[in-house]
């Protein structure tokens, strides 16, 4: 019954976290959302927070696509340089599990309906 996941969402050059951020030419393209997860010791925990970090973005993309949003998930290499991530605020036994982009809205094939633009609200 843990939640070991926090978010962290980023657009500009500004994140709810520090502030100011400096991208390297591999960061994404704001806007973005940081899944960032605790590090246990103990590895069974860690494999069963892990799993269930992957089930909530899985959830979130499905939830995302219903509504006719674009979200791609990445893992770009800059995620594992301890640096930049705490440049995100990342705090210490935390890692950046996945980078959700938020994308253009896709369009429905059936209809000229566009859905309206992802809005994504940290708590």
């Amino acid at each position: 019954m843990r939640e070991p996941w926090r978010f962290i969402y980023v657009t500009g050059d500004r994140t709810e976290a520090t502030g100011k951020l400096l991208f390297s030419e591999e960061a994404p393209s704001p806007p973005f959302l940081l899944v960032v997860a605790r590090e246990e010791m103990d590895p069974h925990k860690q494999d069963e927070d892990y799993a269930a970090v992957c089930s909530l973005i899985q959830n979130f993309q499905l939830l995302a696509q219903s509504e006719g949003w674009h979200i791609r998930r990445r893992i770009p290499v800059w995620v594992y340089d301890r640096k930049q991530c705490e440049s995100f605020g990342l705090r210490p036994l935390e890692r950046i599990v996945a980078v959700l982009e938020a994308g253009v809205p896709m369009r429905y094939s059936n209809s000229g309906f566009r859905s309206p633009a992802v809005k994504i609200t940290i708590y």
